[in-house]
């Protein structure tokens, strides 16, 4: 398994070194902020790049177990933050880069948008969340083109909540994707929906192990025996909880980019176009569902 493992991995590496450079109007997040995003784990000889919603949770509760930290009264990111910082100087930064191995975590561009989707905006946590404040301003701002949007949702009460359709939440992803292009990176895209090009730089910083969450399991089996993490370490996953009514991703994936106008669904591929390319997945059984308004 791990020579086929192996053999996988290098693949994708190859492929990245490969598309890397096809795309020249790509724009680079700076040096200094993928070190701010990097986790430098260098007690047990690895660097991790977190994109979130891509098994970020997971890895986040393994790198608080390196650390034997049980109990943690903050935010497991930020925790994590701290607990692995940048070194110090740009020399120590590099040197650490050249002898650990780099490790990032991908998954299916429009399967992290559903994703986020239904953890970020079908979610209720208090009243004051920021992710509550922008459910309702999605809702409010952007009109759902479907002329048969989905019904609203009903809480465990019964009451009606005031969610946005999928369809209003990639409209919004829309817009902030078209303002970072249009402004090169000089704007702010939310962590769970950031691109991962844009996250990690993987046209700069030259990942060793580029898991996916589809492969997770095997993946996550040969990154901690090459660690030699084994006696610290369980390949388990943290699932997102659900907050609608499927339990099988599949489904949900039919259902939901179904509701998705055509036209919405290929510029949202467009401006993630980078990721499709340098990891390999491709958009085409997502654009088949999409209902096709350009006819």
């Amino acid at each position: 398994m791990s020579r086929a493992r192996e053999a996988a991995l290098e693949e994708r590496r190859s492929k990245v070194e490969e598309r890397r450079t096809l795309n020249s109007s790509v724009f680079l997040p700076s040096k200094e902020s993928v070190y701010n995003t990097l986790r430098w784990v260098t007690d047990y000889d690895f660097v991790w790049c977190p994109v979130f919603k891509a098994a970020s949770t997971t890895w986040v509760k393994n790198l608080l177990l390196l650390a034997k930290e049980r109990f943690v009264d903050m935010s497991l990111h930020g925790r994590v933050r701290e607990l692995y910082p940048a070194p110090e100087t740009e020399s120590e930064k590099k040197k650490v880069l050249e002898e650990n191995m780099k490790l990032m975590i991908v998954r299916h561009p429009l399967e992290r948008l559903l994703s986020a989707y239904r953890d970020k905006m079908l979610r209720i946590r208090r009243a004051k969340d920021p992710f509550r404040l922008m459910q309702l301003d999605i809702a409010k701002r952007y009109p759902d083109p479907n002329p048969q949007p989905p019904a609203p949702l009903t809480s465990s009460s019964g009451k009606k909540e005031i969610h946005p359709t999928f369809t209003q939440f990639l409209l919004r992803v829309q817009d902030d994707l078209r303002r970072l292009w249009r402004k090169k990176g000089k704007s702010q895209v939310n962590l769970h929906w950031r691109p991962f090009w844009l996250v990690c730089s993987p046209c700069e910083f030259h990942y060793d192990v580029i898991a996916h969450v589809e492969t997770m399991d095997e993946d996550n089996e040969y990154i901690i025996h090459k660690l030699g993490l084994q006696s610290i370490l369980v390949n388990a996953r943290t699932h997102a909880s659900n907050f609608d009514a499927y339990n099988d991703t599949s489904e949900a994936s039919k259902d939901y980019f179904r509701q998705v106008p055509y036209s919405l669904l290929k510029d949202i591929v467009r401006l993630y176009q980078p990721d499709f390319t340098l990891f390999g997945y491709s958009p085409d059984a997502y654009l088949k569902l999409a209902w096709r308004d350009d006819r």
